[in-house]
């Protein structure tokens, strides 16, 4: 086995930074987020938007829908709308989409910040101009 000479090692030194450093990403500022927003979920041409509102007893979940339109890879905000019904005894805890009948549904999960055991899952059918409808859960029947 061979010893590096003295003049080798900082060669090998800096090799192995330029390798270290091409691993990693460099991207620029980070885009100013809103901390409060904790789960963003999108399908069929909307998402919904979660935003997590605290008291100092309880939190719960403020929750949007919004249409978008996808042009040249970036999307953009054609309408948003706040779901009303959500209270402040409500934290959702996922979303997903499906297609029913042809028709878009987001599936949300909803748990209670007051009771632990509370669960319910809410069907949300978006509309255009981000108008909405809640449908009844499913069943196994």
């Amino acid at each position: 086995m061979t010893m590096l000479k003295k003049n080798q090692q900082p060669f090998l030194f800096f090799l192995f930074f330029l390798l270290f450093a091409s691993c990693f990403t460099w991207a620029g500022e980070p885009e100013n987020v809103d901390p409060t927003l904790t789960r963003v979920s999108s399908g069929f041409g909307h998402r919904i938007l979660v935003y997590t509102r605290c008291s100092p007893e309880h939190c719960w979940s403020e929750v949007y829908l919004q249409q978008v339109s996808r042009s040249l890879g970036a999307a953009e905000v054609l309408c948003s709308a706040k779901l009303n019904v959500m209270t402040h005894g409500l934290t959702v805890t996922d979303i997903q989409w499906k297609a029913a009948k042809g028709q878009p549904q987001a599936l949300i999960q909803i748990a209670g910040a007051y009771d632990a055991t509370h669960r319910e899952q809410w069907r949300l059918a978006p509309g255009e101009q981000c108008s909405y409808t809640f449908l009844a859960p499913e069943t196994d029947a």
